[in-house]
């Protein structure tokens, strides 16, 4: 019996800057085995993320209307548990901790040196991948009211 292939990992990526998101997704598509999503503002992104399901959510910080920090905090405020990852160009040490504070797994440097980010980022969507899967998405194995999908089985028998 031939190997499974490997799992493809869905990312919703979000920032204002459109040729740097089609950049990130022609990287992580090659190299991470990834399905890239791209939004260009955190206010289409959350419609995106109660419609589409997410392995891993990247955002920048800097973007108008609702920065990546209120973003990441408006997601778990809506009970979402997906491992989120900030990209800054801003280096203050504040932006950082209110990140991490918010929710962000990690928080990656724009500082113009190419390379560096993009293998910081293909590493930081592997190991955002490699969390666990139970609970990310409201309702869903969680016991708040939502479908739990792991307890329905053909004909609506419970599983014990």
């Amino acid at each position: 019996m031939p190997p499974y292939p490997p799992v493809e990992i869905r990312v919703l990526a979000v920032d204002d800057d459109p040729g740097l998101l089609e950049i990130i997704r022609i990287f992580l598509e090659s190299t991470v085995n990834a399905t890239v999503s791209l939004d260009f503002s955190a206010i289409d992104a959350l419609y995106t993320l109660e419609t589409e399901y997410f392995d891993v959510c990247i955002s920048d910080f800097d973007m108008p209307g609702m920065n990546g920090v209120q973003f990441l905090r408006k997601i778990r405020e809506d009970g979402y548990d997906i491992p989120c990852i900030l990209m800054t160009g801003d280096a203050r040490k504040e932006v950082h901790e209110a990140a991490l504070a918010a929710g962000a797994l990690r928080v990656i440097q724009k500082d113009g040196n190419g390379p560096v980010f993009f293998s910081e980022l293909a590493e930081a969507v592997r190991q955002a991948a490699e969390r666990s899967t139970t609970g990310r998405y409201p309702g869903v194995g969680t016991g708040d009211g939502g479908r739990d999908v792991r307890a329905i089985v053909k004909g609506g028998a419970k599983v014990s």
